[in-house]
Parts: C-alpha cells; sequence; structure tokens
C-alpha cells in the first residue's frame, strides 16, 4: 500500500512540475518548498498550508 501511495505521489509530481514539453514549471516547484518550509519551520499545519496555496494558484491564475 505505502508503494502505491509513493508511486502515486511522484506520478502526480512530475506531471505538476514538467509540461508535455518538458518545461518546468518554477511557480509550483517555489510554492512546494515554501509550504514545506512554513510547515517544517513555521509548524504551519497541512490545512492551512494547502490553503494558502490553493489561494495563492488561485490569485496567480486571475492575475495572468
Amino acid at each position: 500500500m505505502v508503494g502505491v501511495v509513493f508511486n502515486l505521489a511522484i506520478w502526480f509530481g512530475m506531471h505538476v512540475l514538467f509540461s508535455a514539453g518538458g518545461v518546468v514549471n518554477w511557480f509550483a516547484a517555489g510554492l512546494g518548498l515554501a509550504a514545506f518550509a512554513a510547515m517544517q519551520w513555521a509548524k504551519l499545519g497541512i490545512i492551512t498550508a494547502i490553503l494558502a496555496s490553493g489561494l495563492l494558484s488561485l490569485v496567480r491564475y486571475l492575475v495572468f
């Protein structure tokens, strides 16, 4: 079961970070690193990190 979850995490990560043309999505990479840092060192909860990441992504989508 752990292998299935790990495989899905790798699959989704690769498809989020790299497009079909091989272009890196730097916004997603930076957002992921920022969320990790906020949860690891600022002790932010996972629900708060998910909601904040979603809100930032929505703002980026609406602005650009």
